[in-house]
C-alpha cells in the first residue's frame, strides 16, 4: 500500500530532519518564512 510506504520514509528519518519538514509544511500553509515579523497585535503575553 502506498500509506504503507510513507510511514516507513518517514520512520527513517530523523527527529531534526521531520521537525524541518513540519516547519516546511508550517510555512507553506501560512505563506511565512522564516524572516517574517510576528504581528503583536494577534499575539500578546499576559502575566500571571
Amino acid at each position: 500500500m502506498e500509506a504503507d510506504d510513507h510511514v516507513t520514509e518517514w520512520r527513517d528519518k530523523t527527529p531534526f530532519e521531520r521537525l524541518e519538514a513540519a516547519w516546511y509544511l508550517i510555512n507553506q500553509t501560512y505563506g511565512t518564512t522564516s524572516k517574517t515579523q510576528l504581528d503583536r497585535t494577534v499575539f500578546s503575553r499576559r502575566k500571571r
